[in-house]
């Protein structure tokens, strides 16, 4: 089917805009490998590194998932009526929203370093990261007006603004840390992301596409609405961001070295992940959205099948690869860490590579049913991922240290999956009915 697929959409939209998103984000993220191995080298082992992730870590994830509500509730409103002076109100909310969890990371991080990494006990450490955390909260509404963009590109069918997200990133840590690589800190990266983010964000916003307004398509009951969508959307980031604390702090109180091991190998996963999954749920969203809109049961089920045989197949080497003991010579290859630590690190991987494709079509359906109305259906998704992945930290992480914590992640991934196909079937349930017909 794929390859059948793949030959029919030679020279179809969908398959130039797969490959260029794929291209952008591939570099991307081989950017991204680049800017760890380049921390590595410089403040792998130490103290100032796991500062630098456990302050990155709730303020990127938090600050991702305002641009997915942005994003995810935008984008299928414009797609209806390719105008975005409705949205105003809609867009002053969660500027309003993401200043306050700007100011709600930054206070935890002054009053209350402890719920975020206990293992940083020395004075010292917790000053650090605290200001780390202060500055780095700056990307919570700086990625939540990302959102806003990323939603405008791409409703016109632009997907180069997000895919470039992490190049922007990475290169903008990569620079300072190459011009004060002898500066021992981690305030010196935590600058550089700002500086990337900032400089990406300009860009994107200067070169916002004009909205044409869509001609002949009838709007749709099942189309959402932004109030709709905003509400549950909102509750799902609040339960992601608690399941990101979690790990955090679960890392931090297995040793030094534990947060940053954790996510480098996290981040190894991140780029298969974001070249296949990322790129895939970028461009069938719209196309989500736009079937929705349109009451396109048929097509709407077709493209959802589409992008999960993709996404499965697209994985699979990938998993395939962290799995076998060519996860660790990959480590050996990007990382200049001890022996130990490039261990634990490769072993951290092949626990995260089980579940990267239960991962990616969660996610995916998730998209699929908020473009079809049924966001509540995502919030018991995310609620029942961050039971498992609580529960899974206590059980799996006392006996089989952090790779534990990854093996909870997978696992909450494919359970959360499996109780994602009911609502996707009752999604899905006219497309069946109109092959009947």
């Amino acid at each position: 089917m794929i390859k059948r697929f793949w030959l029919a959409s030679r020279a179809s939209p969908l398959r130039r805009a797969l490959s260029r998103t794929a291209l952008l984000t591939g570099a991307g993220y081989g950017i991204g490998i680049w800017r760890d191995a380049a921390l590595t080298s410089t403040l792998g082992g130490t103290r100032s590194l796991d500062i630098f992730f456990a302050a990155l870590a709730p303020a990127l994830l938090w600050g991702t998932e305002m641009a997915n509500l942005a994003y995810l509730s935008v984008l299928p409103q414009l797609v209806r009526s390719r105008s975005s002076q409705m949205l105003a109100r809609t867009r002053s909310l969660l500027i309003l929203t993401a200043a306050g969890g700007m100011i709600t990371l930054a206070a935890i991080g002054l009053f209350f370093p402890k719920l975020i990494a206990p293992g940083f006990s020395e004075p010292a450490e917790q000053r650090a990261l605290a200001l780390s955390m202060g500055a780095m909260a700056l990307l919570i509404p700086m990625l939540t007006l990302a959102g806003l963009v990323r939603a405008r590109h791409e409703t016109m069918g632009h997907f180069a603004f997000w895919a470039t997200f992490s190049a922007s990133r990475s290169l903008g840590v990569i620079t300072v840390v190459f011009l004060l690589s002898r500066t021992d800190s981690p305030l010196l990266p935590t600058g550089g992301m700002l500086l990337g983010v900032a400089i990406w964000l300009a860009v994107g916003m200067r070169r916002l596409p004009n909205l044409r307004p869509q001609v002949g398509a009838p709007a749709s009951n099942q189309t959402p609405t932004v109030q709709l969508l905003l509400g549950p959307l909102f509750i799902s980031m609040v339960i992601a961001q608690v399941t990101g604390f979690a790990d955090v702090n679960a890392a931090s109180r297995l040793g030094v070295g534990g947060v940053q091991i954790y996510t480098l190998a996290v981040n190894l996963l991140v780029v298969p992940q974001g070249l296949v999954g990322g790129v895939i749920a970028s461009v069938f969203y719209p196309r989500f959205a736009q079937y929705a809109s349109v009451s396109d049961h048929v097509a709407s089920s077709r493209s959802l099948r589409q992008a999960s045989i993709l996404t499965v197949v697209g994985l699979l080497p990938a998993v395939a690869a962290f799995v076998s003991p060519f996860g660790l010579r990959i480590a050996e290859f990007l990382y200049r860490l001890p022996p130990e630590l490039l261990k634990a690190t490769a072993d951290c991987a092949a626990a995260v590579a089980i579940g990267q494709i239960g991962f990616a079509l969660l996610f995916l359906g998730r998209q699929f049913l908020v473009a079809h109305n049924r966001p509540w259906a995502v919030v018991t998704s995310v609620l029942l991922f961050m039971v498992l992945k609580l529960v899974g930290n206590e059980l799996l992480a006392p006996r089989l240290g952090l790779p534990g914590l990854a093996l909870a992640s997978s696992l909450a991934s494919v359970v959360a999956l499996a109780a994602l196909v009911h609502p996707l079937r009752r999604a899905t349930r006219g497309a069946e009915s109109a092959r009947a017909v």
